[in-house]
């Protein structure tokens, strides 16, 4: 059976399934260059490659009812497609995103029996006009293949009907730091820099909790608005929202942005953003802990799965495993911003077959790179080995790599990155200069999974394959990776083996034969703005926008070099 889904809002994607196993994963944004992207006016294009016909289309996604999901199936009928059943069941009443989440944390994750999935986003699925599922707990049954909602909020003005739903109106953490995040000055879905930019905070004094565990959202400081930006009270809402349901702040510091530079390190504005910009992490921190306490005590199970958009908080991560019970086990879902929610669609027409989804790596899922490319004048290539590109990297240079599928997240796992040495001491301004990036935001690193116990803090930790969580750099070890050492003295991490991607792993090797450093750092192959590249054309036309002269194709053995002009 083909089996596409299809999920058209925020972070669109599609996912294609044959005989129940995961083909495809493509994400919008990839070939629109545009982040966030919304529809698949490009994905589409992507089917010819693997399908002839679709036996179910599956639709998928949030906003349930400001979407005509007719224009998928004229379009694909246009192209010549024929579709033998359009799934529309997996929008009707709207309960969906928050169950596409956790199916696609679970089936990628190593747990079978006595799993529990907390899903905790800025708002899902639409429970009326103006309110939406905010935070939802499942179990699963393996055995019988019946997965079950047991606890939900609403994010949202109106009572919902349904007897698992708080019906306080709440602020949720996810729409909380969205909101911070819009005031001191990064926009919305840019909640990565407020992460990055909570370290430098040496205080958070003087500033109210932003969050409450038991209703969420201070209602002292934030409010609910519209997407017409009225309030709750009908105050208007001096920043806007995301969807059709958000969060402003009533009150919080005045930030001047032109006091001074408000991205340069140690300025009054600065530190203001950074201060702000902390206690809502703490915050969060501190709530997710306790969600997860509820979790566990709610449902027994101490396998608990993670997912929804605030799950990219890899700072957070870490402080959960560093904090609960040594017999919980966390696994954070890699997919667990609304990329996944099509993979969740395509899972879960298989249950409804009263079959049992086969588990999946979530790691590269997207196109294959494809080699038909030409050089302009000037560009050369030759042929290379794994040690040659190692001593470009231990010479100071940086170098792209680009392979294989495409990694199906936001994080760059060694298929679509930009490489270099991470003990060079100013190697973070360098990178990010480069990059065309704020100067202050840290930077990931890949380490050999035997050697990452020996520079890192694992804690319970076998692995990280994925850049889930930023984790402590042992003391002794921070002045030799200065540029992913972050200022609170943690790196995200993702650990590698031979078998998870041998040729980065060899390159890696490489490395630690000639530094003894068996780490690289690792961002993703993008200049800012733009989004990962996902073809040879992307990836060259980066080389040509920027500094960055080296890339490496470990499939051909070819090094390409484009000279800066």
């Amino acid at each position: 059976m083909n089996t596409l889904s299809v999920n058209l809002t925020h972070d669109a994607s599609l996912a294609l399934m044959r005989d129940g196993d995961i083909i495809l994963h493509q994400v919008e944004e990839r070939i629109a260059h545009k982040k966030f992207a919304q529809g698949l006016y490009y994905s589409f294009d992507k089917l010819e490659e693997y399908f002839d016909n679709i036996d179910r289309l599956v639709y998928a996604g949030i906003w349930n009812g400001f979407n005509d999901w007719r224009n998928v199936t004229h379009y694909l009928k246009y192209k010549g497609y024929s579709i033998d059943n359009e799934d529309y069941s997996m929008i009707d009443g709207g309960l969906n995103h928050h169950l596409f989440h956790a199916l696609c944390g679970y089936f990628s994750s190593p747990f079978s029996q006595d799993v529990a999935i907390l899903i905790l986003d800025g708002a899902g699925s639409d429970l009326s006009i103006h309110s939406k599922e905010n935070e939802s707990i499942f179990t699963y049954d393996p055995d019988k293949g019946i997965i079950e909602c047991v606890y939900k909020t609403v994010v949202g003005f109106h009572g919902v009907q349904d007897p698992l739903v708080e019906y306080e109106p709440r602020i949720g953490v996810g729409m909380m730091y969205n909101a911070i995040t819009d005031y001191i000055g990064f926009g919305c879905e840019q909640e990565g820099k407020t992460m990055g930019l909570s370290a430098y905070a040496t205080s958070t004094s003087n500033l109210n909790d932003f969050m409450s565990i038991e209703t969420g959202g201070n209602s002292e400081l934030f409010f609910l608005c519209t997407s017409d930006r009225i309030g709750i009270n009908g105050v208007h809402s001096p920043v806007g929202c995301k969807f059709n349901v958000g969060a402003a702040f009533k009150v919080l510091p005045k930030i001047d942005f032109n006091q001074d530079d408000q991205n340069t390190i140690g300025t009054p504005t600065f530190n203001l953003r950074a201060k702000i910009a902390a206690k809502a992490q703490q915050d969060f921190e501190e709530y997710v802990y306790q969600m997860i306490l509820k979790t566990i005590d709610l449902t027994g199970k101490k396998n608990i799965v993670l997912s929804g958009g605030c799950f990219m908080n890899c700072v957070s991560n870490y402080k959960l495993i560093k904090r609960l019970p040594e017999d919980v086990n966390l696994y954070v879902d890699p997919l667990c911003g609304d990329v996944g929610i099509s993979l969740g669609g395509a899972l879960y027409s298989v249950l409804r077959d009263k079959k049992i989804p086969k588990k999946y790596s979530p790691s590269y899922l997207g196109s294959q790179l494809n080699y038909d490319y030409s050089l302009k004048e000037g560009q050369t290539e030759e042929d290379t080995t794994p040690q040659k590109v190692a001593n470009l990297l231990a010479s100071g240079n940086i170098v792209a790599i680009a392979q294989g599928k495409a990694e199906s997240g936001k994080r760059a796992l060694g298929n679509r990155s930009i490489l270099f040495d991470p003990s060079v001491k100013n190697g973070r301004e360098i990178v990010n200069r480069v990059k065309k990036r704020e100067n202050w935001r840290p930077f990931a690193g890949t380490v050999l999974l035997e050697h990452a116990r020996e520079w890192f803090d694992m804690d319970r930790l076998e692995e990280s394959p994925h850049m889930t969580y930023a984790i402590d750099v042992w003391d002794e070890k921070k002045e030799l990776i200065p540029s992913i050492t972050h200022v609170n003295g943690t790196c995200r991490i993702q650990t590698v083996t031979e078998k998870q991607n041998k040729n980065y792993y060899d390159l890696i090797s490489e490395f630690y034969k000639i530094t003894e450093i068996p780490i690289v750092l690792n961002t993703s192959f993008n200049l800012a703005g733009d989004t990962i590249v996902e073809t040879m054309q992307d990836a060259l036309k980066t080389l040509e926008d920027s500094e960055i002269e080296y890339l490496y194709l470990p499939e051909i053995n070819k090094l390409v070099y484009i000279p800066n002009n």
